[in-house]
């Protein structure tokens, strides 16, 4: 079974990272909301359909300002961040940040949740700063201010709604919560279809929509996002949480061979050295991590 579980979370790591090149694809035709409107369109569709047996749990009037929190904040804020930053810089430069979130989960869990610092969470803390730091500082042509703002914005907004989906959240299903922020999410992203629209490709300096962008909102919604969640929660019923966060490595590898194969992106010297040294902190996070259900995605 822990076989099964390893190939579980590495399927659902690697789903994840092709989100970014599926990104970079599509936003030659569509702005990064209507990218993610499309793909959470996609994704509730393909889960209502896998759960369909499932009892709708009803969810208390006490619950919804937090459910609406956690959609716009997490699925919608965090996420347009996350297609807004890959849009203006290299998808592999991206990913790597990313795989930084357990880290930064567990830095925002001290004054939210009120968890004590230990030696390994702030060696973690360090050395995942210090490989970002490293990454971030020769990548050169590959990044803009602007998208690492975004980037930084969407790590953190995203580590604090998994922060407080634990605090407030533990009693709900999971599944249900999830498409219910997915919802949330896509309704915000309303207004950016609209706009998209009105002004038209032109004028947004978009080209037209074609197969292949066809073909990355259908690879979205169905592969980088409902069969990714599926697949790592699949992981976490076999495996304790502590060892399923490893493979979060296997989102940026992911990115970066299809990066360089599909979007002809290249990777220097502290761009390997700096995921080495934000592995490192990984592996102190997730050594420290209670085994605890991880919140990020469906739990089945």
């Amino acid at each position: 079974m822990s076989k099964q579980g390893y190939l579980y979370a590495a399927l659902g790591a690697m789903g994840w990272g092709t989100t970014f090149i599926a990104t970079k694809i599509v936003i030659t035709a569509v702005t990064p909301g209507v990218f993610l409107l499309a793909r959470y369109a996609i994704a509730t569709l393909v889960l209502l359909a896998f759960y369909r047996g499932r009892p709708r749990q009803k969810v208390a009037r006490k619950d919804w300002p937090m459910i609406i929190l956690i959609g716009v904040l997490g699925y919608f804020f965090a996420i347009w961040c996350q297609h807004a930053a890959t849009a203006a810089m290299d998808a592999s430069l991206v990913s790597l940040l990313f795989a930084a979130t357990p880290v930064s989960v567990l830095l925002l869990a001290m004054p939210v949740l009120g968890e004590k610092p230990t030696a390994k969470k702030l060696l973690a803390i360090v050395f995942t700063v210090a490989g970002a730091l490293l990454v971030i500082g020769k990548a050169g042509g590959g990044s803009t201010a602007a998208g690492l703002a975004l980037a930084v914005g969407a790590i953190l907004s995203w580590s604090l709604t998994s922060v407080l989906i634990r605090k407030t959240c533990g009693h709900m299903d999971v599944v249900w919560l999830t498409i219910y922020t997915q919802i949330i999410a896509a309704v915000c992203c309303l207004p950016m279809l609209v706009r998209q629209l009105l002004l038209g490709q032109e004028a947004l300096g978009l080209g037209p929509v074609g197969w292949s962008h066809i073909a990355a909102f259908l690879w979205a919604g169905i592969v980088s996002t409902a069969m990714a969640n599926l697949f790592w929660n699949r992981a976490l019923d076999l495996l304790d949480a502590n060892t399923v966060s490893l493979f979060y490595a296997f989102m940026p590898l992911t990115t970066s061979v299809l990066g360089v194969l599909i979007l002809g992106e290249s990777l220097s010297l502290n761009f390997l050295a700096g995921g080495v040294v934000i592995f490192i902190g990984m592996v102190l996070a997730a050594g420290d991590m209670k085994s605890e259900n991880k919140t990020e995605g469906i739990k089945k």
